[in-house]
């Protein structure tokens, strides 16, 4: 099967296309490390690891109305509260990995018209998840 990497996400038995892909996905990881380091009487660093937090910035381009409004919904419903959804990195796969929102923010820019009064649109998501 071949991966095309644009995403799908599922929440509460919702599930929420695209048409292409995010722009930078799946390149763009940011790994931050929580951990406490203390030096010892004799020097060594010794580290007290916590967890790694996984961070993807991605920005959807070219989304519909239609894309649009069932990602504000998304949002409102489900991510801005903290809960966790399913993130496919290609929809056409079966493997997924669970997120919550990262930055709760839902910034939308209207960046084409596409005819008949409606608009091509963008909209920045981070996500995250903790190991």
């Amino acid at each position: 099967m071949t991966i095309n990497f644009i995403p799908k996400i599922i929440y509460n038995s919702i599930t929420l296309s695209f048409t292409y892909p995010p722009e930078k996905d799946p390149v763009n990881e940011q790994i931050k490390t929580a951990a406490k380091v203390t030096t010892s009487s004799s020097g060594i660093d010794q580290t007290q690891f916590f967890y790694n937090e996984e961070i993807f910035k991605m920005k959807f381009k070219l989304l519909t109305k239609t894309q649009l409004d069932a990602l504000r919904t998304f949002y409102l419903d489900w991510g801005s509260r903290g809960k966790e959804f399913d993130y496919y990195t290609s929809a056409s796969e079966a493997s997924f990995e669970t997120y919550t929102l990262n930055k709760l923010l839902f910034d939308v820019n209207r960046i084409a018209p596409r005819g008949n009064g409606d608009f091509w649109y963008e909209l920045t998501l981070e996500i995250r998840r903790v190991r």
